[in-house]
Parts: C-alpha cells; sequence; structure tokens
C-alpha cells in the first residue's frame, strides 16, 4: 500500500469511527430523553458524554474531510477568475487549513497536558476532560497533513495523480 492510500485508509477508517461514536451519543441522548419523559429518570451527566462523544466525532471526522476537500468553499467572488487564479486561491486556502489544523494540534496537546496536571473534571461524573484531547490531538495533527498531502490540495497533485 503506497503512502497516499495508507493516509486515505487512515482518515477514513477514523471518519467511520466518528460516525459510530455519533450514533452512540445519539443513542444516549435518546435513551435519556426517554428514560426522563418516561420514567422521570434521565441518565445522569448525559450532557457530559454527548458533549465529550461529539467532540471526539468530529476530531475523527476531520482528517477524512481534509482528504477529501470537503470543506465549505464560497466561491461568489472567486467565480469569475480564471481556473489558476482559483487554483492558487484553493492550494492557499488549503495551506491555511493546515496551519489551523497544526495550530490546534499543538494548542490542544498543551491545554490537555495542563488539564491533566491540574485533575479537571466534568461536573456529574467527575471525567477527566483531557481525555478528549487523547483523540483530538492526534486528529487534529492527522488534519494538516492530509490537507497537504490531498490530491488536488497543496501539493498540486490532481485527484488520481
Amino acid at each position: 500500500m503506497t503512502g497516499g492510500r495508507l493516509l486515505a485508509a487512515l482518515c477514513r477508517g477514523l471518519a467511520i469511527l466518528g460516525g459510530i461514536v455519533l450514533v452512540a451519543a445519539s443513542a444516549v441522548t435518546g435513551v435519556s430523553v426517554l428514560g426522563r419523559y418516561f420514567l422521570d429518570r434521565p441518565i445522569p451527566g448525559d450532557g457530559e458524554v454527548a458533549g465529550l462523544a461529539l467532540a471526539v466525532a468530529i476530531s475523527l471526522s476531520m482528517p477524512w474531510c481534509a482528504w477529501q476537500r470537503g470543506h465549505v468553499v464560497v466561491d461568489v467572488a472567486t467565480g469569475g477568475l480564471p481556473p489558476g487564479g482559483r487554483a492558487a486561491l484553493d492550494r492557499a486556502g488549503t495551506l491555511l487549513l493546515a496551519a489551523a489544523a497544526a495550530l490546534l494540534a499543538w494548542r490542544m496537546g498543551v491545554g490537555g497536558v495542563e488539564m491533566r496536571a491540574f485533575g479537571d473534571e466534568s461536573m456529574v461524573l467527575r471525567l477527566p476532560t483531557w481525555i478528549g484531547f487523547t483523540v483530538a490531538v492526534p486528529c487534529f495533527a492527522l488534519t494538516a497533513v492530509a490537507a497537504l498531502a490531498a490530491p488536488g490540495g497543496a501539493a498540486g497533485r490532481e485527484p488520481g495523480a
């Protein structure tokens, strides 16, 4: 398996895992709402679990979105540009995405280490708040790599090349 195919498979696998986490968070929320409505017994800390799960699901999905170049593009002002101008702006946007993802990975890594050192935890379940960062940090680093390596991305390769 080539490096590009391996990276694509990793990004795709993480996105699938992110979808599974999202479904699980939805199930917890649904069960909690039903328990609250019918039994007057919600799941304690359901908001904490859902919030953590959603942060993890989003983080897991970001590399695949970057690999697929699936981020929102507003092309109202650039629609009249020649293809070369649009391609240059696309590359600049991809570089900005990679830089932002790398910056987020770095700062979230620092923040996660500090949260762990201070023993920060959630209010109801007392979950360590840094545990979500153990997923988010490598995923944002991978997002930066995927943005730069994606076909048609900053490297200037066309899809399938």
